[in-house]
Formats: C-alpha cells, sequence, structure tokens
C-alpha cells in the first residue's frame, strides 16, 4: 500500500510540475488582456488569470507535499524528514482534495464532444501565429423586447406602502422623484441610510418633490425590519415580477431621480452619502422644473397676420 501511496504521489508530482507551467506560459506568451484580466482560448477550453490562480493555490502546494512524501518515502533508513510527523496526514489530505477536484473538473467541466472534434494541429498552429479569435458567447442569453416596440409610460406601474396599500406611481405624477431601491440584507444600502435620513430631513418639504425607498423584499421581512429602525423616510415594496424593466436595478443599491414627467435624470449603482449640497441642489433643481411647468400660462397661438388697427405698422402697408 505504501508503495502505491508513493507512486500515486509521484505521479501528482509529475503531472502539476509539467501541467502549471505549460498552462502559465500559454496564457503569458499567447494571452489576451492584461493582469488579472488576461484570458486565452484554445479550441473549446478558455481560461484566464483568474481561474489559473485558483488552480495554482489548489495544486502548487499539493506538488510540494507529494514531493517531501517522497523523499520520505524513498529514504534508504525511512529517516529523511522524520520530524515532520504530519507529513503524512498532510500530503495525502491534498492529494485527495486534489484527485476530487481534477475529477469534477473532468467530468462536468471539460466538453469532452468538442475538444475530440477540435483540430489541434490547426488550433496550435494559429496560436503560435498570433491568428487567436476569441469566440464570442451565443445570443441565445439576450433579451430582446417584445415586437412591436411600444411607448414606455413611466407611471403605468405601482408599488405598495409599508402597510401593504397599493399606490400607483401616477401619485408621484408631475413631481421630482428620488426612488431608491434596497434590500434588507444588503449592507452598503444599510451604510447610505443615515445618509439618507439627513437628505430627507434637509428637502423634504420641498413642492413638488417626493421619495419613494423600494424594496423588492417579501413585505413582512421589510415591516419587520422597518419597526426596528428610527428611519422616517417613506419606505414601499414591490415585488420582482411587477418591477418594469426600465427601472430594474443593476445590484444594490441603486437610486433613480425623477424628472416630474418620468424620465430618469440621474442614476446611480452604489452606495453614496447623498445629504451633500450638491445632490440637495440639483433635487430642489429638478423639482422646480415640476413648479414652472404648473405656473406657465397658456400662451395665445401667435399668427404673422399684421394688427390692421395700427396703420403705422410696417407690416401693414396702406392700401
Amino acid at each position: 500500500m505504501r508503495r502505491l501511496f508513493t507512486c500515486f504521489h509521484a505521479f501528482l508530482t509529475v503531472t502539476i510540475a509539467i501541467v502549471l507551467p505549460v498552462y502559465w506560459t500559454v496564457l503569458i506568451l499567447f494571452g489576451r488582456g492584461s493582469g488579472y484580466f488576461r484570458g486565452v482560448r484554445l479550441g473549446p477550453i478558455a481560461y484566464g488569470t483568474e481561474n489559473l490562480m485558483l488552480f495554482t493555490l489548489i495544486l502548487g502546494p499539493t506538488a510540494l507535499f507529494s514531493f517531501f512524501y517522497i523523499l520520505r518515502r524513498t529514504s534508504r533508513d525511512g529517516q529523511r524528514l522524520i520530524w515532520w510527523r504530519s507529513l503524512p496526514f498532510m500530503s495525502n489530505w491534498y492529494a485527495a482534495q486534489t484527485t476530487v477536484a481534477l475529477a469534477v473538473l473532468l467530468g462536468f467541466g471539460v466538453p469532452w464532444s468538442s475538444v475530440i472534434s477540435t483540430n489541434w494541429i490547426e488550433t496550435i498552429s494559429n496560436l503560435s501565429q498570433g491568428k487567436q479569435q476569441p469566440t464570442p458567447p451565443s445570443d441565445e442569453s439576450l433579451k430582446y423586447p417584445d415586437l412591436p416596440l411600444t411607448t414606455f409610460d413611466p407611471h403605468d406601474w405601482s408599488i405598495n406602502d409599508i402597510n401593504g396599500n397599493t399606490v400607483p406611481m401616477t401619485e408621484f405624477k408631475g413631481k421630482a422623484v428620488f426612488l431608491n431601491f434596497w434590500a434588507t440584507w444588503c449592507g452598503y444600502c444599510i451604510y447610505e441610510f443615515p445618509n439618507i435620513q439627513k437628505l430627507y430631513d434637509a428637502v423634504k418639504d420641498t413642492p413638488n418633490l417626493a421619495f419613494i425607498f423600494l424594496s423588492p423584499e417579501d413585505p413582512e421581512v421589510v415591516k419587520k425590519w422597518a419597526e426596528t429602525q428610527e428611519y422616517t423616510f417613506p419606505i414601499y415594496t414591490i415585488s420582482r415580477t411587477d418591477l418594469p424593466a426600465e427601472f430594474t436595478p443593476s445590484g444594490f443599491p441603486t437610486t433613480f431621480m425623477l424628472a416630474p414627467d418620468g424620465r430618469i435624470a440621474f442614476r446611480h449603482s452604489g452606495f453614496a452619502a447623498w445629504d451633500g449640497e450638491k445632490t440637495q441642489t440639483f433635487l430642489k433643481a429638478l423639482a422646480e422644473t415640476a413648479a414652472a411647468e404648473q405656473e406657465m400660462p397658456n400662451q395665445p397661438e401667435q399668427t404673422n397676420s399684421p394688427d390692421m388697427s395700427n396703420p403705422s405698422d410696417p407690416s401693414n402697408p396702406p392700401q
């Protein structure tokens, strides 16, 4: 059994000592990109710096411990590295995890049908000649809109207040809106809430300005969380299936600032100290556009007809 383990460790050591340098050399010489984002494609097999670093962190210690294990087992008196009592356990443990990882990778991660059908001579030749072309992903993951295209109404959807009552977005029509998407599990959302509360306190009395803090979580979860807080800004919920694509956040938190007509005036993904003077000034100016539109009197339609009552009008020549 000891000879079997020794042979297995020798196989792992030699294999890793050959494979890792080859993969790193191919990546460095023929890869595209730079640093952490460098990648290379060999036929159907593609990998990058990130993947190779992960495998190096797994396979590197395995090769090292297997090498020391071989040194110990092949010594004549068996006393080499005898002081390292944990060496057999450590080497066998690393060998076991590497074997499992490689078995999973080879069994489920390698497209064997494509590997077998690939012309490797041509692939390696093109790689060495710098003719490698990246293969774009399939368009099956792209989500195209339904046709014919329709005009999106930014107020044609509804949200729910903290008590579960439906609130149509038409209630905010004609107002500038600070719309913040958040979640109770989002740490960055929680980090920015104190600043948001200061912003809300500073400008909440501004005419034609509304705040919506919207979570796609279960309403009961949001309500229980809100009851433990001292924030006074208005909290709403919405089901993910009811959220319009135009307002789908790319992550949490995501903040929209909407013009009075519903257009997106500003969008930001990530947390921020929203209580600054710059934000307050922008929101107030955005709200003033709504007030200006409401106060604008109806102007009579102007015509180019001359004023016949004024004979001195140069546009009214004498008869």
